[in-house]
């Protein structure tokens, strides 16, 4: 069970956007553990609403389709399902603080697999090209309860930077690339 190792792990992947609500991915994870081989991760999620002022988008999703998965951690058995509500949350924190507040963007969801149970996180916009993110999964990766946090550095126009903590114990960074044609 490569989760409860101290081995590393690899990814590299992609998603594209194939409609405008509706993005499939595929992710190769790898681990430099004893036997592990790498195995590929088929992701997809469509955005049932799209936030609007006065209402949160909805999103729902399936990581892991092809069930691999099992191979990093053999409680990660099935797909995992998910529905995520997030919202702009900027004019809501300046009326509790009272005072104009970082761009905040808030995220809550449920689901199975990895996803077991709840999840939430904030993203605080600090300044024009620095982000930093916080999350919480009621079951992450390792199957108990996970605390994330990340700093993102957008680089220049779609080329980002990030590095974090996972559950305050693991170090990640990653870099990706979006380009937009909707």
């Amino acid at each position: 069970d490569i989760a409860k190792t101290n081995a590393n792990v690899i990814t590299y992947g992609g998603v594209i956007g194939v409609a405008p609500n509706f993005e499939v991915g595929a992710v190769a994870m790898d681990s430099d553990a004893t036997g592990a081989e790498t195995q590929g991760i088929f992701n997809a999620k469509y955005r049932i609403l799209t936030e609007s002022l006065a209402r949160p988008s909805i999103t729902v999703g399936a990581v892991d389709i092809s069930k691999r998965l099992k191979r990093f951690n053999a409680m990660d058995d099935e797909s995992s399902m998910f529905i995520a509500i997030g919202k702009n949350l900027t004019q809501a924190a300046e009326g509790v603080s009272g005072r104009v507040v970082v761009p905040v963007r808030g995220t809550i969801g449920f689901g199975t697999g990895l996803y077991k149970g709840a999840f939430a996180g904030l993203n605080f916009a600090v300044a024009p090209k620095f982000d930093i993110m916080v999350e919480y999964l009621a079951n992450g990766i390792r199957q108990d309860t996970t605390f994330n946090a990340g700093v993102r550095y957008n680089a220049v126009h779609g080329l980002s930077v990030e590095v974090g903590a996972m559950d305050f114990k693991d170090f990640y960074g990653g870099l990706s690339y979006q380009v937009s044609t909707y």
